[in-house]
């Protein structure tokens, strides 16, 4: 069997990820995510955040902390 025969005979299913428990994932952590230095969550020195989008919609999915000059040394 050659690949592109494989590709052609291949099923598809549903994907294992949901919309539902991703929203559920993002909100458990009230949809903020800080720096992970020192195996610790803190958040940036600068105090400041950039939005993440879905790419489908452009809806904001979460706030992401934006690292500093200063939190990328520690």
């Amino acid at each position: 069997m050659t690949i592109p025969q494989i590709f052609n005979t291949m099923t598809y299913g549903a994907a294992p990820e949901a919309q539902d428990s991703a929203d559920a994932w993002l909100n458990a952590h009230e949809r903020q995510f800080d720096l992970f230095i020192d195996n610790q969550w803190i958040a940036p020195t600068s105090g400041n955040y950039f939005d993440s989008t879905a790419p489908a919609t452009g809806a904001q999915l979460a706030r992401v902390a934006d690292a500093s000059r200063a939190d990328v040394d520690t």
